[in-house]
């Protein structure tokens, strides 16, 4: 029971220091398992044993992050279909600007498709969900383009390389998404 208890402790402070160390991260500087481990006081086959590889530590960071908004948004509910909408895409955009550098750092490290990540699948069920309801055409393809705009590599590029604020890019998200439905912006 004891080892059990302090792999749970592990598991918590690498995924803490996994997103603390993204946070502080600057751009293009990659953050690696070895200060990870340095920063969680453990050794680098406790993150390995825990998570398998840098893309699953990764993987279960952003899912750490990810969960408290997926919760809120699965309890939310709104008769209209485009207001839901409106609010998923601005959350997930609030939430790849929050923890930009880790959301980044899983889109680069080449875990196969994003397409076939779980935490997309989830992303994608919900957002396609509230086009359907909309009653917008081209469903999959309207979903997708959506889930694009909000893609961590652009998000990167509008808010580090273009210079664009936060709430630029939600306000540009929000009328994108709107078009998309065919609502006016």
């Amino acid at each position: 029971m004891r080892e059990r208890a302090d792999a749970e402790r592990n598991d918590r402070v690498v995924l803490a220091a996994t997103i603390d160390l993204h946070a502080e991260a600057r751009t293009g500087v990659p953050v690696s398992v070895d200060a990870i481990a340095a920063r969680a006081g453990v050794g680098k086959g406790t993150v390995f044993r825990a998570f398998g590889d840098k893309a699953g530590l990764l993987r279960a960071a952003m899912a750490a992050c990810a969960e408290p908004t997926m919760a809120h948004l699965a309890a939310r509910s709104t008769d209209d279909p485009t207001e839901r909408l409106v609010s998923i895409v601005e959350a997930l955009l609030d939430l790849k600007v929050r923890h930009r550098r880790l959301a980044l750092a899983l889109e680069e490290v080449g875990a196969g498709s994003p397409f076939d990540a779980t935490h997309y699948a989830w992303w994608f069920d919900t957002i396609r969900d509230c086009v359907v309801s909309s009653g917008a055409g081209s469903v999959d393809f309207t979903t997708h383009l959506i889930l694009g705009s909000v893609r961590s590599d652009l998000v990167e590029h509008l808010l580090g390389s273009r210079g664009w604020t936060p709430e630029e890019l939600r306000t540009s998200v929000r009328r994108t998404t709107l078009q998309l439905l065919g609502t006016p912006a």
